[in-house]
Order: C-alpha cells, then sequence, then structure tokens
C-alpha cells in the first residue's frame, strides 16, 4: 500500500520495548518477532509492553549508531486494549 505522497507503507501489530543499548532507544518487536526502531517515538508509546497496530514506513538512514532493527516512521497507530 502506498500513501498519498507515494510512500510504501505496512501495517503491523507490535509490542513496545524498552532496548537498552547504545544509551538506551524505545523499539517495536512485530509479533513474529521482526525488530523495528522508530526514529520519532510518540511520547503516549513509551510504556513497556504497550501493543498498538502500527502503519510503518521502512526508512533510510545515513548513519545510525543503533545495530538493533530496521529504522522506520510511524504514520500512525491504535493501541490496543489490555484484555
Amino acid at each position: 500500500m502506498a500513501t498519498e505522497e507515494g510512500q510504501h507503507f505496512f501495517i503491523t501489530r507490535c509490542r513496545v520495548n524498552y532496548i537498552n543499548l547504545s544509551g538506551g532507544f524505545w523499539g517495536l518487536t512485530s509479533l513474529n518477532g521482526e525488530e523495528w526502531r522508530p526514529l520519532d517515538f510518540p511520547p503516549e508509546l513509551k510504556q513497556e509492553g504497550v501493543q498498538a497496530d502500527f502503519r510503518l514506513v521502512p526508512v533510510t538512514e545515513d548513519f545510525s549508531v543503533f545495530m538493533w532493527g530496521t529504522a522506520v516512521k510511524i504514520l500512525d497507530f491504535k493501541i490496543l486494549d489490555e484484555a
């Protein structure tokens, strides 16, 4: 699928994790184990273990000190109710 700007995005359900590497950062782990590293992490998601459905776009980085996950941009998300 593509956004209005022509960016190809994908939808996935992930759990939010704090990754204690390279000074620490927030990441997403999909239910099948894929690791995603959002470049701009919304403050309302910064809670260990939160699950949400995400619409993500892969991005290319010139340089990163983080050796974990694939860089993505979060287009939108919906936090799931705890049940």
